[in-house]
């Protein structure tokens, strides 16, 4: 079966902070498990609405603290891994910002030839 994903998948084991767009003094954690270019995959502690907006941060290891703001494109319940996570894609972030991201994504895999 052939992988239709566009970007290739960064593993990652990060932490992040998010909000709400309806709720957005309540904060809430999540794990995040991948990166690619255009976002990630979190573990997250509850199920997230498709569309639905997050304010978003998380430091990057030796890079800084990324904020941005993110839509979920999807979400689901792993029943084998018993959690729920979400897909959330970057739909703002400032362009220094989304430069330091994608500079930590890419220097993965310029260190390893990939």
């Amino acid at each position: 079966m052939l992988d239709k994903r566009q970007w290739q998948r960064l593993d990652v084991d990060l932490s992040a902070v998010c909000s709400c767009s309806s709720l957005p003094k309540e904060k809430f954690s999540l794990r995040v498990i991948n990166i690619n270019e255009t976002g990630t995959c979190c573990v997250v502690p509850l199920g997230l609405k498709l569309g639905q907006k997050i304010s978003f941060e998380m430091e990057l290891p030796g890079r800084g603290i990324v904020r941005a703001v993110m839509k979920v494109v999807w979400s689901g319940y792993f029943e084998r891994e018993g959690e729920y996570r979400a897909g959330l894609k970057i739909v703002e972030m400032p362009d220094h910002v989304l430069g330091v991201f994608l500079a930590y994504y890419r220097s993965h895999f310029l260190r390893h030839g990939i």
